[in-house]
């Protein structure tokens, strides 16, 4: 038996549908209006003078890699909110003292190239960490001094001549007759801890304003690439000083 449609029944059904479509509607253009609102991991412009200070006192909260990583996200974390306050801090403990006491990267440079890596990507990723490294096994450490250390002692300064933290600490305790576990040390890889969060912060810096130049690896690590490299021999991967592990004199077959 065919059921009539009554002209209530009808306008009873266009006031469901009606109501249905509007509210499709206004999902829709709720879910636009969070698509233009949606945050990303975007790079604000940060003071230097105030992250060096945040990776000196992030380092005492929860070591190297923790404390130049949260100088820079948790500092756009405080100024900007989410994503960057979202982010679970307490993972970057993991590099301390080069990974779990490896002696392996030095946990500066782990954080403020994770802080990098999450900011940007691909070859400006890739062009700045490069920079921040290629300082960092050249510069003499450490630069930052306090106002108020939390150790006020006779800070010697040395130059690591390579970004792992065993050979980088090793040489400054070599040259300030320190050991590893002394206050001295500490307040070391504090200050260093700052340097490197400041100069992570003017490289990004550079980059926002489209003033960037990215820094030379060292001339031992070119000139072994030049032959060892992928567009030659293609039998070694490394942008660090070559000396470090090799020598100075490395055996050469002749041409």
């Amino acid at each position: 038996m065919k059921k009539e449609i009554t002209r209530r029944q009808l306008l009873g059904y266009g006031a469901v549908m009606g109501g249905t479509l509007a509210g499709g509607a206004m999902l829709g253009n709720d879910m636009a209006i969070a698509g233009k609102d949606k945050k990303t991991w975007a790079y604000h412009e940060l003071d230097p003078a105030e992250t060096e200070k945040l990776g000196y006192e992030g380092f005492y909260e929860g070591r190297c890699c923790f404390g130049t990583f949260k100088s820079i996200i948790g500092q756009l974390g405080d100024k900007y909110g989410a994503p960057y306050e979202d982010f679970p801090f307490e993972m970057m403990k993991y590099g301390t003292a080069g990974v779990a006491f490896w002696g392996t990267l030095c946990g500066a440079m782990n954080g403020t190239a994770a802080a990098v890596g999450l900011l940007l990507s691909g070859e400006d990723r890739d062009k700045i960490i490069t920079s921040l490294y290629a300082w960092y096994e050249k510069t003499e450490f450490p630069i930052y001094s306090p106002p108020k250390p939390v150790h006020d002692c006779n800070m010697p300064k040395t130059s690591a001549g390579s970004v792992l933290c065993h050979r980088s600490v090793g040489k400054w305790l070599q040259a300030s007759g320190n050991t590893f576990i002394s206050k001295e040390k500490l307040e070391r890889c504090a200050r260093v801890a700052a340097d490197a969060a400041k100069k992570a912060v003017e490289l990004l810096n550079a980059h926002l304003h489209g003033t960037f130049k990215e820094g030379a690896i060292s001339t031992t690590a070119s000139s072994c690439l030049a032959c060892h490299g992928i567009e030659k021999e293609a039998n070694a991967l490394s942008k660090m000083d070559c000396r470090i592990c090799h020598g100075d004199k490395l055996p050469h077959p002749k041409r």
